[in-house]
C-alpha cells in the first residue's frame, strides 16, 4: 500500500479542486512549524513560565504590598502587553523570548484578573471577564501554551458563569450547568477533529483542540468525584454524549449506515450508551478514542486510552451498581473497542477507492 504524507494529500486535494495551490503552501508551511519544535519542549517551557510567573507575581505583591488593589489590574495589563509585543515581534522558534513572552503573558493575566477581582465581587462579571480576556489573549498571543490553556479557562469560567446564574434563578437543584458545557465541548471536539484538514493552515489549531478535548474529558471527570455532592443527574451528560457517538458513528460510516452491518454497529453502540448512560466518562472516551482512530493521531488515542482507564477503574468501584451490570457494561466497552475500529477501518477504504 502506497504511503500516505500530506504532500500527496495536498495535491490530491488540489487535482479534486477541493483547494488551491496558496492553501496548499499555507497547510505545509503550517505542518513544518508546527514540528518545528516538539510538544514536550512547549510543556518544559510552560512549567518554567509558571515558577517565572510566581517570582513576578511575589515580587509585585512585596513591592506593593500596601495598596495592591489599586494597581494589580494597570500592571497585568502592561506586562500582558509587552508579552504581545514580543510574542509578535521576536522570532517564535527562540525559547528565550517564548520563555520570557510567555512569562510575562500569564503573570500579567493573573494580575488583570486579580485586579478585576479586587474592583468587582461579582461571580458572573468576574467569569464574563475571564472569557473575554482569553479570546482576546488567544487572537493577540499566538503560543502553543496560551491556545492550549485558553479553552480550559474558558471552558471553567462558562461552567461557573451558568452556575452562578443557574443558583440565583433557581432553575434546577445542584449545578446542573456542568451538562450545558459538555454539551458545547463535545460539538466542538467531534466538529474540529472531523473538519480537521479544513483548518491544518492555522499553525496552533492542534493546541487548541487539544485544550478543547481535555476540557471534555476533564469535564465529564467530575461524575466520578462529585455523586455525593449534589451534582447528579449525570444520565443527562451520558445522554449528550450518546448522541455525539452515535452521529460520529453515523457519519463515519456513510453511505454503510444503512446496510445492515451499519445497523448492527449503531444498534451495538446504542446498547452500550444504554448501559453506561449514568457513566458518561465511558462514552466521552470512546467518542475521542473514535475521533483518534479516525484521525490517527497517537497522542489523542493515547490521552482517551487513559482517561478510558480511569474511567473503567473508578466505574469498577462504584458500589451503587450490580457486579452483573459492571460485568456487562466492561464487555460491552471491549467490543464498542473493535467496532470503533470497524468503522474506522471502512471509512479509510471507502475514501482510498474513491
Amino acid at each position: 500500500m502506497e504511503q500516505l504524507t500530506l504532500t500527496k494529500i495536498a495535491e490530491h486535494l488540489i487535482a479534486k479542486e477541493l483547494i488551491d495551490p496558496e492553501e496548499e503552501q499555507q497547510i505545509l508551511s503550517a505542518k513544518e512549524a508546527e514540528s518545528a519544535t516538539a510538544w514536550y519542549i512547549y510543556a518544559l517551557i510552560a512549567v518554567a513560565a509558571w515558577f517565572s510567573t510566581i517570582f513576578f507575581l511575589v515580587f509585585f505583591f512585596l513591592v506593593m504590598f500596601r495598596d495592591p488593589e489599586s494597581v494589580a489590574f494597570g500592571a497585568g495589563l502592561f506586562m500582558s502587553v509587552i508579552a504581545i509585543i514580543v510574542n509578535r515581534t521576536q522570532n517564535k522558534d527562540s525559547i528565550f523570548f517564548s520563555q520570557v513572552s510567555l512569562a510575562f503573558n500569564v503573570a500579567g493575566q493573573i494580575l488583570m484578573v486579580l485586579g478585576f477581582v479586587f474592583q468587582r465581587h461579582e461571580i458572573a462579571a468576574i467569569c464574563l471577564f475571564v472569557i473575554v480576556l482569553q479570546a482576546i489573549m488567544f487572537y493577540l498571543y499566538q503560543h502553543p501554551v496560551q491556545h492550549f490553556a485558553a479553552p480550559m479557562a474558558i471552558s471553567c469560567a462558562l461552567f461557573f458563569l451558568l452556575h452562578d446564574i443557574e443558583g440565583r434563578q433557581g432553575y434546577l437543584e445542584g449545578p446542573q450547568s456542568i451538562h450545558i458545557v459538555i454539551g458545547l465541548l463535545s460539538a466542538a471536539t467531534g466538529y474540529f477533529w472531523y473538519k480537521e484538514s479544513s483548518f491544518l493552515k492555522h499553525r496552533l489549531f492542534h493546541y487548541s483542540l487539544y485544550g478543547t478535548t481535555l476540557s471534555l474529558l476533564v469535564m465529564v471527570s467530575f461524575s466520578v468525584f462529585t455523586r455525593s455532592h449534589n451534582l447528579e443527574m449525570w444520565w443527562i451528560s451520558g445522554l449528550i454524549l450518546s448522541l455525539a457517538l452515535l452521529l460520529l458513528e453515523f457519519v463515519l460510516l456513510g453511505s454503510l449506515a444503512k446496510t445492515t452491518m451499519g445497523i448492527s454497529i449503531l444498534s451495538a453502540s446504542l446498547l452500550f450508551c444504554a448501559m453506561a448512560l449514568h457513566s458518561p466518562g465511558l462514552i466521552a472516551a470512546m467518542f475521542t478514542l473514535l475521533l483518534g482512530f479516525y484521525r490517527g493521531h497517537k497522542l489523542l488515542m493515547l490521552l482517551s486510552f487513559i482517561f478510558l482507564g480511569g474511567f473503567l477503574f473508578f466505574f469498577y468501584y462504584d458500589l451503587e451498581m450490580t457486579l452483573l451490570n459492571k460485568s456487562l457494561i466492561l464487555m460491552g466497552s471491549g467490543a464498542l473497542l473493535i467496532i470503533l475500529s470497524l468503522v474506522v477501518n471502512r471509512t479509510k477504504l471507502e475514501v482510498q477507492n474513491a
